[in-house]
């Protein structure tokens, strides 16, 4: 994605103060700063705004407008591709464009809170991919550095992963890839389907490998747990076993930003009864 032009504009944005913490914009004037100042700015062709929030992201306590951007062939198409962040710094009125390296999906979504602890809000975009899985892409990106740094990407995306088998008794038995433990799952609300299939007989044998795996994030939520304006991630994903439309349970977990990196700090496996 390559960004050409000038993209300097006239608009010079009050500040707001909160005394602790990340600073914002009222949600009333919002929609008019983000709108009329993106109004001002020069992007390659196809390239629209999908989503825009308004908050200090720089630390500086000026309020610094931000769009998330992307190519479609149409305005109107649900689904972007080659998504970029678009950051005016309210104090400096320069604009910077970050390519987050080709992700796409539908409808993306931003989100601002603080994620590492350091009292500034970080970007967090989200995007449903599409299609049967029901996965979702996030991302977020730090901006309290000379250059801003994504810290959570397409792999932190994977979420709590695991891997497995089928063994006899109507049984998944599943590794977590993060913690090594191991768990079993029941399957016997789907015998019907797996012996009508050939990959169990009546007496629950297994007569077939099958290898289930979990699938990335479904569901990830930001959410302030201990209530002292730091963010931690609350995601849920499916286990799928045959094939990808044969789901065997979900994941719920929570991770928390610490020492550069995000650590589980709950994970709970559950399966269907019927």
């Amino acid at each position: 994605m390559n960004f050409t032009g000038t993209m300097i504009a006239t608009l010079i944005f009050s500040v707001f103060f909160t005394g602790v913490g990340a600073v914002f914009a009222e949600d009333k004037d919002v929609e008019q700063m983000t709108t009329s100042a993106f109004e001002e700015l020069q992007l390659p062709a196809n390239y629209y705004m999908i989503d825009a929030s308004a908050a200090d992201i720089t630390g500086d306590e000026v309020i610094d407008t931000l769009y998330l951007i992307g190519h479609k062939n149409k305005k109107s198409d649900r689904f972007s591709d080659n998504m970029g962040i678009m950051v005016r710094d309210g104090a400096t009125n320069h604009v910077k464009t970050m390519d987050l390296n080709n992700f796409s999906g539908y409808q993306g979504k931003i989100f601002v809170g603080d994620f590492t602890g350091d009292k500034i809000s970080d970007v967090m975009i989200s995007a449903p991919t599409g299609g049967s899985g029901g996965i979702v892409g996030h991302m977020i990106v730090n901006y309290n550095l000379p250059e801003p740094r994504v810290i959570f990407d397409h792999k932190n995306n994977d979420g709590a992963k695991f891997t497995g088998k089928f063994v006899d008794d109507y049984k998944a038995q599943l590794v977590n890839e993060n913690t090594k433990r191991r768990i079993f799952l029941d399957l016997e609300n789907k015998k019907d389907f797996y012996v009508q299939s050939a990959i169990y007989d009546e007496n629950g044998k297994l007569l077939k490998e099958v290898k289930p795996i979990s699938y990335p994030f479904t569901i990830l939520e930001p959410i302030d747990i201990d209530y002292d304006g730091v963010y931690e991630l609350k995601g849920i994903q499916r286990i799928i076993g045959a094939y990808g439309a044969d789901g065997i349970g979900n994941i719920y977990s929570r991770w928390k930003y610490e020492d550069g990196q995000w650590k589980i700090k709950r994970i709970e496996v559950s399966s269907f009864l019927f």
